[in-house]
Parts: C-alpha cells; structure tokens; sequence
C-alpha cells in the first residue's frame, strides 16, 4: 500500500537541513520536510531575564507562521494586538548555558501536516 504521494505506508518524508541559512544569527537552519518549510533562528544575549537566579541561563522559543504558510491566509499577531497561542513563547530554565539568554525563533514559511514535527 501506498500514500497519494507515492511513499509507502511506513515511508518518512525526507528531511532536508541548510546550516547557517541566515548570515546574522548565532545559529540558523532551514529545514525542509515534504511540502514544509521552516526557518530556525538562535539568537544569544549575555544576560537573562530578572527571574532567573546567577549562574543559571535560561531558553524560549517563539513560533510563528507566516499569513501564506497554509491554504488559507492567516492574520499576522500585530492586526489583532494580541500573540495567538502558536506565537507565544515557550519558555525552559536551562542548566547548561550559564548567564546567557538565548532565543530560538521558528518561523514556518510553508506548511502541511509535518509542520508540527519540524
């Protein structure tokens, strides 16, 4: 048995990484899944947010989607004056990056059901 795309039922999609896909970031891939595409950017500061005690570091992450990543267009957070709960930050206490904000921005620039996974 096969899928619409021709993979078999047990088949991943194949999976294609760009290591530093953007000149500025810390950090940066562009991953390719099937039909999904997202743009992964680190960014560090030597510093972290008031809550987090001396010695320790701490990560978040944001996630976006662009307005035409998927069939039907969706509205960017800044015309509705709120982050939707796919744009709000995840945020994790780190032990391993000591004194040091880092920022993981993922911005899906094409979208199907892999999305998710990437």
């Amino acid at each position: 048995m096969t899928r619409a795309d021709g993979r078999a039922i047990d088949q991943l999609r194949p999976v294609e990484l760009t290591k530093d896909y953007i000149k500025f970031a810390e950090g940066s891939v562009l991953i390719r899944c099937g039909d999904t595409v997202v743009l992964c950017n680190a960014s560090v500061e030597e510093k972290t947010p008031p809550h987090v005690p001396e010695g320790h570091g701490w990560v978040t992450a944001e996630y976006s989607m662009l307005p035409r990543a998927n069939r039907e267009r969706s509205r960017r957070d800044i015309d509705k004056l709120k982050l939707s709960g796919r744009s709000a930050e995840i945020q994790r206490n780190s032990f391993v990056i000591f004194n040091f904000l880092v920022v993981i921005s993922l911005d899906i620039l094409s979208s199907n059901i892999a999305s998710n996974s990437s």
